[in-house]
């Protein structure tokens, strides 16, 4: 049969193990495209199934918390984000292996290093970074006091949680931090870096024009 003959009567699973594998032939610019038109139409199905980084998984009661983390894996890669990307999936190694210090430290560093490319800075704190936000217009269209203390209230959290649990000297006690808390800072990290690279996308010019994947030729169906 044809492809769509194939989609259309072949086993959902056989149908997945194509599309894993279609994903694979395509350049690696033009991988990240293909994901989010491919989730963009699972969203409009308002189907429970979803690509993350090149694999299906179902969003149900256990993946659910991945939402979030995949959204901002798709951006970063899109949007050239290298080091974030590669802290952020440190965190989340981190978390995995029972080391929630190491996930928390991380999830900050994830954070810290896309400020610094949105806000074109090598260095500084964490707090210097989130000030550096106003000087390139990244509050515009909130009210004036609500800008200002956007970062130090609600941007600062994570810098809190490395300084407190992951990051700074403990002082006389150790701190034995639940994994809770470690997974708190992988969400957290993943939810703002999606509110900050897309923000940023609003009111910067893009890193790099992006690629369609449809202009490369479709390879050969794998079976």
């Amino acid at each position: 049969t044809d492809l769509k003959g194939f989609v259309e009567r072949g086993y959902p699973s056989q149908v997945f193990d194509v599309v894993e594998l279609f994903y694979g032939r395509f350049q690696s610019e033009n991988q990240a495209g293909f994901q989010r038109e491919l989730n963009s139409i699972f969203g409009e199905e308002e189907s429970e199934w979803r690509m993350i980084d090149g694999q299906l998984f179902k969003i149900d009661s256990q993946f659910l918390e991945m939402h979030v983390v995949a959204r901002s894996y798709e951006l970063l890669k899109a949007e050239g984000y290298e080091g974030a990307l590669d802290e952020l999936n440190q965190a989340r190694n981190e978390l995995s292996s029972g080391n929630i210090k190491g996930a928390i430290h991380n999830a900050c560093k994830s954070v810290e290093s896309v400020l610094k490319a949105v806000t074109e800075t090598d260095s500084g704190s964490a707090s210097h970074l989130i000030r550096q936000l106003n000087e390139i217009g990244f509050y515009d269209g909130l009210p004036e006091d609500v800008a200002r203390a956007f970062g130090e209230e609600v941007l600062m959290i994570l810098p809190f949680m490395r300084n407190r649990l992951g990051g700074h000297g403990q002082g006389i006690a150790v701190i034995d931090v639940p994994r809770l808390y470690g997974e708190l800072a992988v969400h957290l990290a993943a939810t703002f870096i999606l509110f900050i690279v897309r923000r940023s996308t609003e009111i910067l010019p893009r890193r790099s024009e992006a690629v369609d994947y449809a202009d490369e030729p479709v390879p050969d169906v794998p079976f």
